[in-house]
């Protein structure tokens, strides 16, 4: 009888040991299991804050480099209309120049292109 109960024991201590290993480490490693997906949880919605962040100061940027470029175009348009109307006062008086010379015979300094 002896060997009988024996060979349950060993039966035994050969099964079940494992398979209380096994149950005593399942506890830790589902705790760290939710751990993991915890941090991972973290770390996804701290990409996605980040990710919003950046968009929101892209978005910025694009507006103000808009709002710098028509600030631009606004001034370069109001440049070519200084030039315009510069332009239409002294024409006259520029001619008026121009007429007085070609009626001067005299010998000018300078250099002469063309005839």
């Amino acid at each position: 009888m002896k060997t009988c109960k024996m060979k349950t024991w060993k039966n035994a201590v050969k099964y079940a040991a494992p398979a209380a290993i096994a149950l005593l480490l399942a506890g830790p490693l589902a705790a760290q299991n939710d751990e993991e997906s915890i941090a991972r949880e973290k770390a996804a919605k701290e990409v996605e804050v980040r990710m919003m962040d950046a968009e929101t100061r892209m978005a910025k940027a694009v507006r103000d480099t808009e709002v710098r470029m028509m600030d631009a175009e606004r001034r370069m348009a109001e440049a070519a209309r200084d030039m315009a109307e510069l332009t239409s006062e002294r024409l006259p008086h520029m001619a008026k120049i121009e007429r007085r010379i070609e009626l001067s015979n005299r010998p000018r300094l300078g250099v002469t292109i063309g005839n």
